[in-house]
């Protein structure tokens, strides 16, 4: 669960109440219940719609995780092919129609105490990401209901299925790390630790990029967040993943700060 007491979120320089994130994470969590109810032979517990009911997320949240676990990928991607189809094709003609230019998608999490440096942060993040095993898997898909796959598929290349920005339909990409060739955001110069990388579809069509920057800050630590969209993109995706930023990285930095 989020450590809500332990970080500040920042986006576009205003703080973001944690009743704003976690408001986003139950509604995402109503559509991936919808999605996964679409996938044969997926049972949830007959508890369920009580939870959805009583906006029980730590309870939704756990049930749409276990199942999530219960899929193997191949079975996963070809349920939702045709959606993540729908909207890779979506990318591919707002990347070409926006001639190269891009939004970006930036959030900050500041957590003011932590025994942990910016650098630990930083390589214990990167570590959940391209180490797969069964608690990462379960880490990965935990951290946003908008997950379905997020697991390392060769080095320094993760492979995504996921619902990003509140999109309709899910898209199908990977992220590789230390490929710069589509980052077109500049490195922060007050944050020493950088992650980046370009994404790209399976045809290794460039749609995007990521850059996470970590720096130390007091007795604790500041992390930024940021994803590059196509220009053509609607600007309240690029919002509505600002917020899915701040509560898939909120889960990730709560679970190292449990490690």
């Amino acid at each position: 669960m989020l450590k809500t007491d332990r970080m500040i979120f920042t986006i576009d320089n205003k703080e973001v109440s944690f009743e704003r994130i976690l408001q986003w994470e139950f509604k995402r969590l109503v559509r991936a219940h919808k999605v996964l109810t679409n996938v044969y032979g997926i049972h949830f517990q007959d508890e369920v719609s009580q939870w959805i009911k009583t906006k029980n997320i730590h309870a939704l949240d756990k049930e749409i995780t276990r199942v999530k676990l219960t899929i193997e990928p191949d079975k996963l991607r070809e349920a939702l092919k045709s959606k993540y189809d729908l909207g890779n094709a979506a990318l591919m003609v707002a990347e070409k129609m926006s001639a190269g230019k891009r939004r970006f998608s930036t959030t900050e999490v500041f957590v003011p105490e932590s025994d942990l440096s910016a650098d630990d942060v930083a390589e214990k993040i990167f570590s959940i990401m391209q180490t797969n095993n069964d608690l990462n898997m379960r880490l990965n898909l935990d951290a946003s209901p908008d997950h379905y796959i997020f697991r390392k598929s060769g080095e320094n290349v993760q492979e995504i299925v996921e619902i990003s920005g509140g999109t309709v339909v899910p898209q199908h990409y990977f992220i590789h790390y230390d490929d710069l060739q589509g980052v077109q955001s500049e490195a922060s110069q007050d944050y020493p630790i950088q992650i980046a990388g370009t994404m790209r579809l399976s045809n290794k069509t460039i749609i995007g990029a990521i850059r996470y920057q970590f720096k130390p800050e007091g007795d604790g630590f500041k992390v930024k967040i940021l994803m590059e969209y196509p220009k053509l993109i609607p600007i309240e995706v690029v919002h509505n993943q600002q917020i899915h930023q701040a509560g898939e990285f909120g889960h990730w930095i709560s679970d190292v700060l449990d490690a």
